[in-house]
C-alpha cells in the first residue's frame, strides 16, 4: 500500500455538521473535526477539518448517482463531493476521508498520494488484487499506483472518480504498456513523468471527449507529461519507427504537449486524431 501523510480506516461515523475546532477525547471516543472515531481506531492528519463553513450537498445533475455525503451531512462551501454515476452509494464515512483532501484542493484538481490514499479505502479489494497482479509479473515498480490508476483530467467536470482500476480482462494490456514504458526508460528516452489519464470507463471516456474506440477504454493507454521539461517527441518517434511494430505501439503528441502511448496497434496520429496529422509521419 502506498504510504501517505494520512492513513485512515473506514469505520468512522459522521456527525450532521463539522464545526468542532481541534480534537478531543470523551468517554473513550475521539472527536476530530466533529467526527467521532471508535476507540482504538487510528486517525490520520485531517487538514482542513477544523472550523469550516458548510452548506447542503447539491443534488446530482439529472438525478443520476447518489451524493457521497448522505442526507443530513454537510460539505465545505465550494467543495463538490466525489461521486460516480455507476459507483454504489458511498456511506457517510466517505465524507470523513475525502472532505479534508477536497478542501485542501480548493478549486484546483488534486490527485496525489493523499487523495489516492483516501480513494483507495473504498476500493481496497480491487486495488490490492490489481497490485498483486502487477507484482506477480515484476511490474509493480514501473509506476506508482497513484499515477497508474488516474482516470482522466476531466474527472471533476465529468462527475466521475479521480482514479479507476481497469477491468481484469484488460490487465494484460496494462502489463504490455508498463513493459513498453520500462523499455523507453531503459533506453533513456523517458524518465520521471506525471500521468493525466489511464483507464477510462465508457461514461468518463465519452464525457472527456475520448474517441469511441479509444485505447483508454478498450485496452489501456497512458497520457502523460515528462517532469524534466524536455520534449521527447523526436526520440519517441525514432523508437516508434524502429521498434513500434514489435510492440504494437500507438504514439501521439497532443497540441497541449501531453504524450500518449499504448500497445493497441502500430499507429501514430496528431491533432485531428487521424494518420494524416501523425506526429511521427508515415511508419
Amino acid at each position: 500500500m502506498v504510504d501517505g501523510p494520512a492513513r485512515f480506516q473506514n469505520q468512522a461515523a459522521v456527525t450532521a455538521s463539522s464545526r468542532t475546532n481541534g480534537s478531543e477525547t470523551r468517554a473513550g471516543v475521539t472527536t476530530v473535526g466533529g467526527v467521532e472515531i471508535a476507540p482504538g481506531e487510528p486517525v490520520g492528519t485531517m487538514p482542513g477539518m477544523l472550523r469550516h463553513e458548510t452548506k447542503a450537498v447539491p443534488k446530482p445533475r439529472g438525478g443520476a448517482g447518489r451524493n457521497a455525503v448522505e442526507s443530513g451531512a454537510a460539505v465545505p462551501a465550494g467543495c463538490a463531493p466525489w461521486r460516480s454515476r455507476r459507483a454504489p452509494r458511498w456511506p457517510r464515512r466517505a465524507a470523513v476521508l475525502l472532505l479534508p483532501l477536497c478542501m485542501a484542493a480548493g478549486a484546483q484538481e488534486l490527485r496525489d498520494v493523499s487523495t489516492f490514499q483516501a480513494w483507495r479505502v473504498m476500493h481496497e479489494a480491487a486495488v490490492s488484487e490489481f497490485e498483486q497482479h502487477l507484482a506477480a509479473h515484476q511490474l509493480a515498480g514501473v509506476l506508482e499506483p497513484h499515477e497508474l490508476l488516474k482516470s482522466a483530467s476531466d474527472w471533476r467536470r465529468c462527475d466521475a472518480e479521480p482514479y479507476a482500476v481497469p477491468p481484469p480482462q484488460q490487465w494484460p494490456s496494462v502489463l504490455s504498456v508498463l513493459r513498453l514504458l520500462g523499455e523507453l526508460r531503459k533506453q533513456g528516452i523517458l524518465g520521471a513523468l506525471t500521468v493525466h489519464s489511464g483507464y477510462r470507463g465508457p461514461l468518463l471516456n465519452d464525457c472527456a471527449g475520448g474517441a469511441r474506440g479509444s485505447a483508454h477504454l478498450r485496452t489501456f493507454a497512458l497520457d502523460f507529461t515528462p517532469l524534466d521539461g524536455e520534449d521527447p517527441t523526436a526520440p519517441l518517434c525514432r523508437f516508434w519507427r524502429e521498434h513500434g511494430r514489435d510492440w504494437q505501439m500507438g504514439f501521439s503528441r497532443y497540441p497541449s504537449g501531453r504524450l500518449h502511448i499504448d500497445t493497441a496497434g502500430y499507429r501514430s496520429w496528431g491533432a485531428d486524431h487521424t494518420g494524416r496529422s501523425a506526429v511521427c509521419g508515415a511508419g
